[in-house]
């Protein structure tokens, strides 16, 4: 056994196994930021054993089973110590089911797709011929709504559903005050808002009414 300090880029959920006895044990493939893959375990699904971005020191096993020899870690005593003292795990939600970072993105994928197409018959008649050019809009879209939502956090990454649940009901009212600033195009003279020189018929300028919308939104939520 070695020991060594890493930091995860990457956590994938390879497999769940259930002993005779009916306790679930679930494996998990690690990739650390020097390319290199590890093999851990753990008793829930949605783990919180190692987080996308963070650093561990970590125990690292050599072992070999029919498939072929793997590498196995574990967070060394000191270093779990050092995380929990720290207060770096997180509290566990009062609810069974969140929606996953991948459904909330393609939820915001689809909705993005609908604000761009609209933006583009309002405005892209004379120089939109191809999907390719909406599609070009509905990722600065969603890229916008991600962003701000707070989906690209680490947290929301490995799948913590407290801050899943946050991000996904903030992606909601961002995706809203896209499609209310594109019905504010039929309002010309709102591009006085605006600091040139971004001009409302655009896509930049969409996201800019956004964010005035959803700050007028904010504001008037607060006053009650």
């Amino acid at each position: 056994m070695t020991t060594s300090k890493i930091k995860v880029e990457d956590v994938k959920f390879n497999r769940e196994w259930t002993s005779p006895a009916g306790n679930t044990v679930y494996y998990f493939d690690l990739k650390d930021d020097a390319e290199n893959w590890y093999v851990f375990s753990t008793s829930k699904k949605e783990q919180t054993k190692f987080l996308i971005g963070k650093e561990y020191q970590v125990d690292i096993e050599d072992k070999q089973n029919a498939k072929g020899s793997f590498r196995q870690i574990n967070p060394t005593k000191a270093d779990q110590l050092e995380k929990k003292s720290s207060g770096a795990v997180p509290p566990k939600a009062g609810y069974s089911y969140v929606r996953s970072r991948k459904e909330v993105i393609s939820i915001i994928t689809q909705s993005s797709y609908e604000a761009a197409v609209t933006l583009c018959v309002k405005v892209g008649k004379e120089v939109v011929n191809t999907h390719s050019q909406i599609a070009s809009v509905a990722k600065q879209f969603t890229a916008f709504v991600i962003d701000q939502s707070g989906l690209n956090s680490t947290e929301c990454k490995n799948g913590l559903k407290d801050f899943l649940k946050e991000a996904n009901e903030r992606s909601i009212v961002y995706q809203k005050a896209l499609k209310l600033a594109i019905l504010c195009l039929e309002l010309p003279l709102m591009e006085k808002e605006l600091v040139i020189p971004v001009k409302m018929q655009s896509t930049e300028g969409m996201i800019r009414i956004a964010e005035l919308i959803l700050n007028d939104i904010n504001i008037i939520s607060n006053g009650f």
